[in-house]
C-alpha cells in the first residue's frame, strides 16, 4: 500500500527505505482554487473557483491525452489469409473536451466538495512517474527535485505542461532490502510501470 511522504518525512526514517516509489499530481486542490479557508463563499468566489478548476483541468487533460501516440493495425486474413492485406493507422490521442465540461456541469455549491475529494486522494489519479529504487527514498526524491526541469527527465516533461515541483506528491511502498536480486528490482519495475501505465514513465 503506498503512503505519501512529506519533505518532513524524507528527513525523519521513513526516507532512508527503499523499495516502490511513485509521484501524482496535486495541482487539483482547495487552496489552488482558493476555497481552502472558511466556508462563507460568495457566488462570485464559487465563481472563481471553478474557473481555476478549470484551468488546472486543461492542462491535466493535455498532460494525460497528448503524449500519447496510438497505433493500429487490421489484418483481412479471412478473404486473403495468403496476402496478408493490412491497413494501419496512427496519430494522437486529442481531447474532446470532456474534463472541461465535466467541470463547467458541476454546481457551484459542489465545487468544494468535487475538489476535496481529489485533494485528499491524490493516487485515485494515474501515477505520474512510478519506480523501484535501492537506493533510499530520499536519495531518489532529492534527485527527481534536482532534475526536474531537465528536458529529458520526467519533471522536465512535466514543467513543459506548465506543473511546478509543488504540484506533484511523492508516495512510496517500502520493500525489505536484499529481498530481491539486482535484476529482479529492474524486472518488477517493468511490470508495474506495464500495469499501472504512468503519464510520464515510459517515454
Amino acid at each position: 500500500m503506498f503512503k505519501i511522504l512529506t519533505e518532513y518525512d524524507l528527513e525523519r526514517e521513513e526516507g532512508s527505505n527503499t523499495g516502490v516509489y511513485a509521484f501524482y499530481l496535486s495541482a487539483l486542490n482547495l487552496q489552488a482554487i482558493g476555497l481552502d479557508r472558511g466556508r462563507d463563499w460568495s457566488q462570485i468566489d464559487l465563481e472563481l473557483a471553478r474557473e481555476k478548476c478549470l484551468h488546472i483541468v486543461q492542462k491535466m487533460s493535455r498532460l494525460i491525452l497528448e503524449p500519447k501516440r496510438v497505433e493500429i493495425e487490421v489484418r483481412d486474413t479471412i478473404l486473403y489469409p495468403e496476402h496478408q492485406l493490412k491497413l494501419k493507422s496512427s496519430g494522437f490521442f486529442q481531447s474532446d473536451n470532456f474534463l472541461e465540461n465535466l467541470v463547467m456541469s458541476i454546481e457551484l455549491t459542489d465545487i468544494f466538495d468535487f475538489v476535496r475529494v481529489l485533494d485528499h486522494n491524490p493516487m485515485l489519479l494515474p501515477p505520474i512517474y512510478i519506480g523501484v529504487t535501492q537506493r533510499t527514498f530520499r536519495v531518489r526524491h532529492e534527485d527527481h527535485h534536482r532534475d526536474f526541469r531537465a528536458r529529458k527527465k520526467f519533471g522536465g516533461r512535466l514543467h513543459e505542461f506548465g506543473f511546478d515541483w509543488n504540484e506533484i506528491v511523492f508516495s512510496v511502498m517500502p520493500l525489505t532490502p536484499g529481498q530481491f536480486k539486482r535484476t529482479s528490482y529492474r524486472n518488477l519495475e517493468k511490470l508495474i510501470q506495464f500495469c499501472s501505465r504512468p503519464v510520464l514513465g515510459i517515454k
